[in-house]
């Protein structure tokens, strides 16, 4: 008997926990994020933002809702084995990665532009003592360094988590191969069904046998002397 043998990741974690972890991680961080920027924009109206934050505002929340919808796609299709549902979060892992970049590059670019005075005024807050300010300068250029960190670790989570989903997705796909092959070869191993005439013996000599399989009744066998009453 031939099986489809699991593949791995982190060396020993089979593809298929990999996605139901993902998945369900998704499912639920996907929810919280987006009920948190969906309740912020219900706020709206009596807690005003810059326009750049809004719009911010309404692409995070749009994207982890996707999110969370696509995991849990993933979530289903990795317990009944649906490759349709796996294939689809994979698709999402993707959308959400490329949305993600572009984000985080706006929210990069944007942080770099700031003038310097401006973010050290900003962290002073009126305050005049050369060690705040001190503290400042340095807290700025941890910050800017710590925001590209995050990103970039960020982005390769995903990528890696995609590889994972679409490692599981081929697995399925050679899974579906093996039980359409086996199929197959059950099909052409059964036995050709009997016909009624061929389950009688061969008429012999002094045995009893099925009637018309005699030979004298065959088509012409009689001739034309035959008599039809």
């Amino acid at each position: 008997m031939v099986y489809i043998r699991s593949r791995k990741f982190c060396c020993c974690i089979p593809v298929r926990a990999g996605v139901f972890i993902l998945s369900l991680v998704g499912v639920v961080l996907g929810s919280i994020i987006s009920v948190v920027g969906w309740r912020k924009v219900s706020q709206l109206k009596n807690y005003p933002l810059p326009d750049a934050d809004v719009a911010a505002l309404y692409i995070h929340s749009s994207i982890f809702t996707l999110l969370a919808l696509l995991s849990l796609f993933g979530f289903v299709g990795t317990l009944i084995k649906q490759r349709g549902f796996v294939s689809a979060y994979g698709a999402g892992l993707i959308i959400h990665l490329c949305i993600s970049i572009a984000s985080g590059i706006f929210a990069l670019v944007s942080l770099f532009k700031q003038s310097p005075q401006e973010a050290i005024n900003e962290c002073l807050n009126g305050s005049s003592d050369a060690a705040t300010r001190a503290a400042c300068k340095s807290g700025i250029a941890v910050v800017k360094g710590l925001a590209v960190v995050i990103y970039v670790v960020m982005w390769l989570l995903q990528i890696y988590a995609y590889i994972i989903v679409s490692n599981y997705v081929d697995q399925l796909d050679e899974e579906e191969s093996l039980r359409e092959t086996r199929n197959m070869v059950q099909a052409i191993s059964q036995p050709a069904p009997v016909t009624t005439y061929a389950s009688f013996a061969v008429p012999s000599q002094g045995s009893a046998t099925y009637g018309f399989t005699h030979a004298t009744q065959s088509h012409g066998a009689r001739g034309n002397d035959s008599n039809i009453v």
